[in-house]
């Protein structure tokens, strides 16, 4: 009975490897600095604070470990996603970030703006998702810290 199960086990991790390489894990292309901007003008502002200015430098992409990839099918199917959708385009992130924020003023509430200024973001999850007739790179993060801590 192990024999089968240990069996049944090694052709399931060969069928996702053969699955990661036919959908072309590690041959992704990569955000470029304006789609990592664009994810960020799209989302980092919430009703405290309304980004004003984002800047992206030092963008580094990687494609995720075969173990990486194997979480990510595994969480996809979970989720009811087919995995050749999920890991398409599935990219890990480190870059850099200067932006600013203006504050709210209202009657009741008031917040002042901040800065934030070269702050290092590593290993930020990137995926292709589809837009319309074409594809759009999301994140992971959808705030941007007011420091690394």
């Amino acid at each position: 009975m192990k024999i089968i199960f240990s069996c049944r086990a090694s052709l399931t991790t060969l069928g996702v490897a053969a699955l990661l390489s036919a959908c072309g894990a590690g041959s992704n292309s990569y955000p470029s600095s304006e789609d990592v901007k664009a994810w960020h003008t799209k989302t980092a502002s919430n009703s405290y604070f309304k980004l004003r200015t984002v800047e992206i430098t030092d963008l580094d992409c990687t494609t995720p470990s075969r173990r990486e990839m194997e979480q990510l099918t595994r969480a996809a199917a979970f989720m009811g996603t087919k995995a050749e959708e999920a890991i398409k385009g599935a990219v890990k992130c480190s870059y850099t970030v200067n932006a600013s924020f203006s504050g709210v003023d209202t009657p009741f509430l008031k917040t002042n703006g901040y800065e934030v200024n070269s702050l290092k973001l590593k290993n930020q999850g990137f995926m292709r998702v589809p837009n319309g007739d074409g594809f759009e790179w999301q994140g992971s993060t959808r705030r941007l810290p007011k420091s690394a801590g």
